[in-house]
Protein backbone atom coordinates (compact mmCIF):
# COMPACT_ATOMS: atom_id res chain seq x y z
CA UNK A 1 0.00 0.00 0.00
CA UNK A 2 2.70 2.52 0.93
CA UNK A 3 4.42 2.19 -2.47
CA UNK A 4 1.28 3.42 -4.24
CA UNK A 5 0.39 6.09 -1.71
CA UNK A 6 -2.44 4.25 0.04
CA UNK A 7 -2.97 4.28 3.81
CA UNK A 8 -2.42 0.97 5.67
CA UNK A 9 -6.15 0.51 6.24
CA UNK A 10 -7.20 1.14 2.62
CA UNK A 11 -9.74 -1.45 1.47
CA UNK A 12 -8.46 -2.99 -1.77
CA UNK A 13 -10.84 -4.89 -4.04
CA UNK A 14 -9.12 -7.23 -6.51
CA UNK A 15 -10.86 -8.32 -9.68
CA UNK A 16 -10.88 -12.10 -9.85
CA UNK A 17 -9.77 -13.58 -13.15
CA UNK A 18 -11.51 -16.45 -14.88
CA UNK A 19 -10.00 -19.88 -15.50
CA UNK A 20 -7.96 -20.68 -18.60
CA UNK A 21 -6.58 -24.20 -18.77
CA UNK A 22 -4.29 -23.30 -21.68
CA UNK A 23 -2.07 -21.03 -19.55
CA UNK A 24 0.54 -22.07 -17.00
CA UNK A 25 -0.92 -19.78 -14.34
CA UNK A 26 -4.50 -20.83 -15.07
CA UNK A 27 -5.59 -17.18 -15.26
CA UNK A 28 -7.66 -15.80 -18.11
CA UNK A 29 -6.53 -12.21 -18.43
CA UNK A 30 -8.99 -9.45 -19.19
CA UNK A 31 -8.35 -7.58 -22.43
CA UNK A 32 -8.92 -3.97 -23.36
CA UNK A 33 -12.23 -2.78 -21.80
CA UNK A 34 -13.62 -6.21 -20.86
CA UNK A 35 -13.22 -5.63 -17.13
CA UNK A 36 -15.56 -2.63 -17.09
CA UNK A 37 -18.64 -4.82 -16.71
CA UNK A 38 -17.07 -6.50 -13.67
CA UNK A 39 -16.94 -3.24 -11.69
CA UNK A 40 -20.47 -1.81 -12.07
CA UNK A 41 -20.08 0.46 -9.04
CA UNK A 42 -17.58 2.49 -11.06
CA UNK A 43 -18.39 1.63 -14.68
CA UNK A 44 -22.15 2.02 -14.63
CA UNK A 45 -24.29 0.80 -17.50
CA UNK A 46 -24.72 4.39 -18.66
CA UNK A 47 -20.98 4.97 -18.60
CA UNK A 48 -20.26 1.72 -20.43
CA UNK A 49 -22.63 2.85 -23.17
CA UNK A 50 -20.64 6.06 -23.52
CA UNK A 51 -17.42 4.06 -23.81
CA UNK A 52 -19.00 1.99 -26.59
CA UNK A 53 -19.67 5.17 -28.52
CA UNK A 54 -16.19 6.52 -27.86
CA UNK A 55 -13.74 5.07 -30.37
CA UNK A 56 -10.72 6.66 -28.71
CA UNK A 57 -8.25 3.90 -27.94
CA UNK A 58 -10.23 1.06 -29.52
CA UNK A 59 -7.20 0.10 -31.66
CA UNK A 60 -4.98 -0.26 -28.60
CA UNK A 61 -4.65 -3.86 -27.42
CA UNK A 62 -3.99 -4.65 -23.79
CA UNK A 63 -3.84 -7.74 -21.62
CA UNK A 64 -4.08 -6.75 -17.98
CA UNK A 65 -1.89 -8.53 -15.42
CA UNK A 66 -4.12 -7.37 -12.59
CA UNK A 67 -6.90 -4.91 -11.75
CA UNK A 68 -8.06 -3.60 -8.40
CA UNK A 69 -9.93 -0.60 -7.09
CA UNK A 70 -10.02 1.48 -3.94
CA UNK A 71 -13.20 3.53 -3.45
CA UNK A 72 -13.73 5.03 -6.92
CA UNK A 73 -10.13 4.78 -8.14
CA UNK A 74 -9.17 2.02 -10.57
CA UNK A 75 -5.64 0.61 -10.54
CA UNK A 76 -4.43 -1.27 -13.60
CA UNK A 77 -1.42 -3.48 -13.01
CA UNK A 78 1.52 -4.43 -15.19
CA UNK A 79 4.10 -6.92 -13.92
CA UNK A 80 7.64 -7.33 -15.25
CA UNK A 81 10.03 -10.14 -14.36
CA UNK A 82 13.11 -9.10 -16.36
CA UNK A 83 14.53 -6.01 -18.04
CA UNK A 84 13.78 -6.90 -21.65
CA UNK A 85 10.05 -7.02 -20.91
CA UNK A 86 9.82 -3.23 -20.84
CA UNK A 87 11.11 -2.97 -24.43
CA UNK A 88 8.59 -3.22 -27.27
CA UNK A 89 7.62 -1.70 -30.62
CA UNK A 90 4.10 -1.34 -31.97
CA UNK A 91 3.21 -4.35 -34.12
CA UNK A 92 -0.22 -3.15 -35.32
CA UNK A 93 0.80 -2.10 -38.82
CA UNK A 94 -2.77 -1.49 -40.00
CA UNK A 95 -3.54 0.79 -37.05
CA UNK A 96 -0.42 2.94 -36.91
CA UNK A 97 -2.23 6.13 -37.94
CA UNK A 98 -4.99 5.70 -35.35
CA UNK A 99 -2.53 4.81 -32.62
CA UNK A 100 -0.42 7.87 -33.38
CA UNK A 101 -3.56 10.02 -33.00
CA UNK A 102 -4.26 8.48 -29.59
CA UNK A 103 -0.71 9.21 -28.55
CA UNK A 104 -0.91 12.77 -29.85
CA UNK A 105 -4.06 13.46 -27.82
CA UNK A 106 -2.44 11.93 -24.75
CA UNK A 107 0.71 14.04 -25.09
CA UNK A 108 -1.43 17.16 -25.51
CA UNK A 109 -3.13 16.62 -22.14
CA UNK A 110 -1.70 19.46 -20.04
CA UNK A 111 -2.34 17.55 -16.83
CA UNK A 112 0.05 14.81 -17.99
CA UNK A 113 2.89 17.29 -18.65
CA UNK A 114 4.55 15.12 -21.29
CA UNK A 115 8.03 16.46 -22.07
CA UNK A 116 9.15 14.41 -25.09
CA UNK A 117 8.41 14.27 -28.80
CA UNK A 118 9.99 10.84 -29.29
CA UNK A 119 8.07 8.26 -31.28
CA UNK A 120 5.87 6.44 -28.74
CA UNK A 121 5.35 3.58 -31.19
CA UNK A 122 8.99 2.60 -30.76
CA UNK A 123 11.07 1.11 -27.95
CA UNK A 124 8.61 1.65 -25.08
CA UNK A 125 5.34 1.16 -26.90
CA UNK A 126 3.65 -0.89 -24.16
CA UNK A 127 4.10 1.81 -21.53
CA UNK A 128 2.89 4.47 -24.00
CA UNK A 129 -0.12 2.25 -24.73
CA UNK A 130 -1.00 2.07 -21.02
CA UNK A 131 -0.66 5.81 -20.57
CA UNK A 132 -3.03 6.34 -23.51
CA UNK A 133 -5.49 4.02 -21.73
CA UNK A 134 -5.25 6.23 -18.64
CA UNK A 135 -6.11 9.14 -20.92
CA UNK A 136 -9.16 7.24 -22.18
CA UNK A 137 -10.43 6.72 -18.61
CA UNK A 138 -9.62 10.32 -17.72
CA UNK A 139 -11.74 11.51 -20.67
CA UNK A 140 -14.70 9.85 -18.95
CA UNK A 141 -13.84 11.27 -15.52
CA UNK A 142 -12.60 7.94 -14.17
CA UNK A 143 -9.80 8.26 -11.63
CA UNK A 144 -7.23 5.67 -12.71
CA UNK A 145 -3.64 4.81 -11.86
CA UNK A 146 -1.05 2.51 -13.40
CA UNK A 147 0.87 0.23 -11.04
CA UNK A 148 4.05 -1.23 -12.52
CA UNK A 149 5.34 -4.19 -10.52
CA UNK A 150 9.00 -5.05 -10.97
CA UNK A 151 10.11 -8.39 -9.56
CA UNK A 152 13.52 -8.89 -8.02
CA UNK A 153 14.85 -12.45 -8.03
CA UNK A 154 11.61 -13.51 -9.64
CA UNK A 155 12.25 -14.54 -13.23
CA UNK A 156 10.83 -18.00 -13.60
CA UNK A 157 9.93 -19.35 -16.99
CA UNK A 158 8.23 -22.71 -17.32
CA UNK A 159 8.92 -24.76 -20.44
CA UNK A 160 6.85 -27.72 -21.51
CA UNK A 161 8.75 -30.89 -22.37
CA UNK A 162 7.36 -31.98 -25.77
CA UNK A 163 7.97 -35.64 -24.95
CA UNK A 164 6.76 -36.00 -21.34
CA UNK A 165 4.30 -33.11 -21.47
CA UNK A 166 5.54 -31.93 -18.08
CA UNK A 167 6.77 -28.43 -17.31
CA UNK A 168 10.26 -27.68 -16.10
CA UNK A 169 11.60 -24.36 -14.85
CA UNK A 170 14.39 -22.16 -16.12
CA UNK A 171 15.41 -19.28 -13.84
CA UNK A 172 17.62 -16.48 -15.11
CA UNK A 173 17.59 -12.87 -16.28
CA UNK A 174 16.93 -11.63 -12.74
CA UNK A 175 17.44 -7.89 -12.26
CA UNK A 176 18.52 -5.99 -9.16
CA UNK A 177 16.57 -3.01 -7.90
CA UNK A 178 19.29 -0.63 -9.10
CA UNK A 179 19.19 -2.18 -12.56
CA UNK A 180 15.41 -1.77 -12.66
CA UNK A 181 15.60 1.85 -11.53
CA UNK A 182 18.16 2.66 -14.25
CA UNK A 183 16.02 1.00 -16.95
CA UNK A 184 12.84 2.69 -15.71
CA UNK A 185 14.50 6.12 -15.73
CA UNK A 186 15.60 5.59 -19.34
CA UNK A 187 12.01 4.69 -20.22
CA UNK A 188 10.61 7.75 -18.43
CA UNK A 189 13.07 10.06 -20.15
CA UNK A 190 12.35 8.64 -23.60
CA UNK A 191 8.58 8.99 -23.18
CA UNK A 192 8.83 12.25 -21.23
CA UNK A 193 6.55 10.99 -18.46
CA UNK A 194 8.62 11.55 -15.33
CA UNK A 195 6.01 13.96 -13.94
CA UNK A 196 3.37 11.24 -14.05
CA UNK A 197 5.33 9.13 -11.53
CA UNK A 198 3.70 9.36 -8.13
CA UNK A 199 0.62 10.97 -9.68
CA UNK A 200 -0.64 8.49 -12.27
CA UNK A 201 2.17 5.93 -12.41
CA UNK A 202 3.48 3.99 -9.42
CA UNK A 203 6.52 1.67 -9.55
CA UNK A 204 6.42 -1.19 -7.05
CA UNK A 205 9.38 -3.45 -6.30
CA UNK A 206 8.76 -6.93 -4.95
CA UNK A 207 11.62 -9.21 -3.95
CA UNK A 208 10.51 -12.79 -4.45
CA UNK A 209 13.18 -13.93 -1.99
CA UNK A 210 12.26 -11.31 0.59
CA UNK A 211 15.75 -9.83 0.61
CA UNK A 212 14.77 -6.19 0.01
Amino acid sequence: RSQIGLPPDAEIHWLDYGWDSTTVSGDKEYKKREFFKEIPEIFTEELRSKFEEDKFGDKLNQNWDGIFWVDKTVYIVEAKAHLKEIISDCQSAKSLYDIEQYFRKTREDEDFEISSDNDWKKTYYQMANRIAFLKLLKCHHIDAKLVNIYFLNGYEKKIKNPVSGKYYTIQNKNATKDEWIKAIKEEENYLGVSKLVGKYIFPVFIDCKGEE
